[in-house]
């Protein structure tokens, strides 16, 4: 039996908010133990890169899920490692400033935290959607 290759909005919106919520938990932690940076000022910044993150995660996904679908459910490695960097790297342009404004540091030390940053979040990306997929895969065939 094939699986469904779309995603309603509905889940489209449950996925984005809860890849959301685990991401505004582990960039605080981050932040806070390994950046010691005000727990105040990360919550901030989290909260905000996540808006910004959900918002764009919708719209990547919407046209990622248009230019290669899903086949019986699965996806390639390396389409999910292109769905990763792909989304990551656009996150970047709109991270960078937030992250010099709310930490009150200069854009390149800015642009080092984010590397620090995307670097945790390329395999959290995949885990959680390797996850999601796995776990979605199982509910839809029941």
């Amino acid at each position: 039996m094939a699986l469904s290759n779309h995603r309603s909005v509905k889940e489209r919106i449950f996925h984005a908010f809860t890849f959301e919520f685990f991401a505004i938990i582990f960039t605080m932690l981050i932040g806070v133990f390994i950046l010691n940076k005000p727990i105040s000022s990360m919550g901030i910044l989290s909260v905000l890169i996540s808006v910004t993150a959900l918002l764009l995660n919708i719209v990547f996904n919407w046209l990622f899920d248009r230019i290669f679908p899903f086949v019986n459910g699965d996806r390639p490695v390396k389409i999910r490692m292109l769905h990763a960097i792909g989304f990551e790297s656009t996150l970047v342009i709109f991270t960078v400033p937030m992250i010099a404004f709310f930490l009150k540091v200069s854009l390149v030390e800015a642009f080092m935290i984010e590397i620090g940053f995307l670097i945790f979040f390329l395999f959290y990306t995949y885990i959680y959607n390797w996850c999601y997929d796995k776990v979605r895969k199982k509910i839809v065939r029941s």
